[in-house]
């Protein structure tokens, strides 16, 4: 898993035209943490670790952790629409979770793009595993993940 962790690491460095330790400083993390699985030095970082990296490359944690068949194909074939199956009831109860999730816990600031991803990402789970009605646990999982930090 390291060397594919490390590879996905470098591939969303290059993507957001970013640094090593720009990267570091805005996850919070302790000086050359990220250099070190870089460079694999580190060959077992903390999910917490792994967590700030993904928030702050705007991605999943699956998309450090798994391994890509090719990433040129990976890369062009994010750069594409996603097709997907419309279900406007399943749509419209994640959309209604999420802001009555924000709206308990008074959020009044945040991004447009974390609400967003909660979408997508309660959405795809929910068609991958067939259902017609969204996961409320998997749901209550991602947002308090995504916005509380847990």
């Amino acid at each position: 898993m390291h060397d594919t962790l490390r590879t996905n690491i470098k591939n969303k460095i290059q993507q957001n035209k970013t640094s090593v330790s720009e990267l570091e400083r805005r996850a919070g993390l302790k000086p050359s943490t990220l250099q070190n699985i870089v460079l694999g030095r580190s060959k077992n970082p903390g999910l917490e670790t792994i967590m700030s990296l993904a928030k702050e490359l705007g991605c999943t944690i699956d998309e450090l952790i798994s391994p890509s068949v090719d990433s040129q194909f990976k890369k062009a074939k994010t750069d594409l629409p996603m097709k997907i199956i419309w279900n406007e009831t399943l749509f419209i109860s994640i959309v209604s979770y999420i802001a009555e999730f924000l709206t308990q816990h008074s959020f009044s600031l945040i991004e447009i793009n974390e609400v967003l991803e909660c979408i997508k990402e309660i959405y795809t789970y929910s068609l991958k595993a067939q259902s017609e009605t969204m996961d409320s646990k998997f749901a209550e999982w991602i947002v308090e993940r995504k916005f509380l930090g847990k």
